[in-house]
């Protein structure tokens, strides 16, 4: 799709099975041409709230571990979650049965390969 001028940004929801690909799928998107990529956990609403998709403590650190490392290999082309959560303050405020949903579909494209 960057072949034919269609801007793309690659974003990588991480969960316990795929932490083991962050670093394929950074290096998929960068080579592919994307503008940035982005990477956060599962915000846990709706579906997400699943214990099997929630990284446990052991995760956090490496997923962090992991950021710092493709962020010193590729700079600002990886885009986190933090930055949004920190625009954000307490995701408790936000994040509820009653409250906000995830906002896919709200202004983006999602291509999946199922």
């Amino acid at each position: 799709m960057t072949k034919h001028g269609v801007r793309v940004r690659v974003a990588m929801v991480v969960v316990p099975n795929n932490l083991s690909q962050l670093e394929t799928v950074a290096e998929v998107a960068y080579g592919s041409g994307a503008l940035a990529f982005g990477v956060g956990p599962i915000i846990p609403l709706g579906r997400g709230t699943d214990p099997k998709l929630l990284l446990s403590k052991d995760d956090e650190e490496k997923l962090m571990e992991l950021l710092t490392l493709l962020t010193e290999k590729y700079g600002k082309f990886v885009f986190t979650m933090e930055t949004v959560f920190q625009n954000l303050g307490d995701i408790n405020k936000w994040a509820g049965p009653e409250k906000l949903d995830c906002g896919a579909g709200y202004r983006g494209l999602c291509i999946t390969p199922s």
